[in-house]
């Protein structure tokens, strides 16, 4: 007894020294456990066994889809809406979604998530917001008590139960106490925020990437995007943009992307050299009115008005853009664009140039690169992110803040919705157990295109893992 008390003691303190990391800290009680003969190495071991693990595991899985899939994302749209510039029900508003999705996510991965969301509301209102990053703090940590999947404790604790023969928790046990905790949180917050600071514009955090749309302004083109309608009869229709490229060219517009309806639905594309011009299809151009007006009459297209906020931003979900710089010794300088041909190397297109500090948008094709030049590009994010690895020819200079808030697996939120709806319901009727429900959802996200198969090991914190598998016996 002494000898585990001592390996307990020394265990904490080392955690509370911070070094080394806690999952060392962990793989040192192991090693402990077994030279010091209290433990055999089977014993030791089977932590990294237990049910509980692959249940954490599973679940880390189940939260990245929900954030994959703009869940959360739009929940945080709608806090922003409903909050408004008013501080009160912003702190109401965030606390309760924060204790509310955390009772299915960790609080670590809740607080990861909600940052970059509650910096974004204090910028648009011009509240401070360190009086909202406290409230979040307090409310992701409160969230461990909703559920029985909310906490790693909580799922150690009921597989503690099950292995001694005891009743079991239920998935909801703990759900009445949360739910007081975190309304007696939220009212302290609104009642001491005073403490925190004074409700003055509070300065960023960090540097603020611009939005896409700040990009494509600085570069003067924001009146220069055109919506147009592909009708029936169009001379556009069933021909490639590959297979255009010479109309574009000789008029000096620069298609940027499509708006397709398959099936009712609406979908934003890339400009791709394959894709293909459809009836009914609506395409993005940047031109100037007359060369515009040009291609309307030409083309037999219809002019739409421009899309709304909440439209814009869906569709720069999947067409984006970004600004890279000609490195010195880039093979690009002193070739014209046109030579390069751009898109169908690189599958993004040249929206503008600046050249000596002076943005470029007409006659692109003909104009020579130069050293320091900077050039504007969209396409799709995948192909963006690509161009980082040509940096023999250009640095990417300036990623909007888009980039860092795609949702690659938007269209597959009902899908998330309804795995993880299934997977509460099973939880809680104990059809099956916890872990194997928890497997199944993990397994049904993948399947279901809601999490990137590739993408799942690094989705999963084994720091947090190997600490519970450790710490076990």
């Amino acid at each position: 007894m002494l000898v585990v008390f001592g390996i307990l003691a020394g265990a904490i303190v080392l955690f509370a020294w911070g070094r080394p990391r806690v999952d060392i800290v962990a793989i040192i009680v192991v090693l402990a456990l077994m030279l010091s003969r209290v433990l055999t190495p089977h014993e030791a071991l089977a932590g990294f066994g237990d049910p509980v693990v692959v249940l954490i595991a599973a679940i880390f899985i189940v939260g990245e889809a929900l954030v994959n899939t703009g869940i959360v994302h739009r929940l945080g749209e709608a806090v922003m809406k409903l909050g408004g510039g008013d501080e009160t029900r912003l702190i109401v508003l965030i606390m309760m979604l924060a204790g509310g999705i955390g009772a299915f996510m960790s609080s670590s991965a809740i607080v990861a998530m909600f940052i970059p969301l509650v910096l974004t509301i204090a910028r648009k209102t011009g509240l401070n917001s360190k009086r909202m990053l406290m409230p979040l703090s307090i409310a992701a940590l409160i969230s461990g008590m909703m559920t029985l999947i909310a906490s790693s404790p909580n799922m150690i604790i009921e597989s503690t139960l099950r292995g001694h023969g005891l009743a079991p928790l239920d998935f909801f046990s703990w759900t009445p106490f949360g739910l007081a905790v975190l309304a007696a949180a939220i009212a302290f917050m609104l009642a001491a925020r005073g403490l925190l600071s004074k409700q003055l514009v509070a300065k960023d955090i960090g540097a603020t990437p611009p939005s896409a749309y700040d990009l494509v302004g600085s570069y003067g083109l924001a009146d220069r995007w055109y919506r147009l309608r592909v009708p029936a009869g169009s001379p556009l229709i069933d021909r490639s943009v590959a297979r255009m490229r010479n109309l574009y060219n000789n008029l000096g517009i620069v298609l940027v992307g499509f708006e397709k309806h398959p099936h009712g639905k609406t979908k934003f594309l890339p400009a791709l050299p394959e894709s293909v011009f459809e009836t009914d299809d609506t395409i993005f151009v940047v031109a100037e009115r007359d060369r515009a007006q040009q291609l309307m009459e030409t083309q037999r297209l219809v002019e739409l008005p421009q899309l709304d906020e909440r439209q814009r931003a869906e569709a720069l979900q999947e067409v984006g853009a970004a600004e890279l710089m000609l490195a010195p010794e880039s093979k690009m300088i002193g070739k014209p664009l046109g030579n390069l041909e751009f898109r169908s190397r690189y599958r993004v297109s040249v929206l503008a140039i600046r050249h000596r500090g002076e943005p470029l948008t007409t006659n692109l094709i003909n104009r020579t690169l130069d050293f320091g030049d900077t050039l504007l590009v969209a396409g799709d994010w995948a192909d963006i992110g690509k161009l980082w690895d040509d940096r023999e020819n250009f640095l990417v200079l300036t990623l909007p803040e888009e980039y860092q808030e795609r949702l690659p697996g938007r269209q597959r939120a009902p899908v998330a919705i309804g795995i993880l709806v299934a997977m509460v319901v099973v939880m809680a009727f104990g059809l099956i157990p916890n872990s194997a429900a928890a497997l199944l959802a993990a397994l049904a996200m993948i399947a279901g295109g809601c999490v990137r198969l590739d993408a799942i090991y690094r989705i999963i914190s084994w720091k947090t893992v190997v600490l519970i598998a450790g710490m076990l016996p």
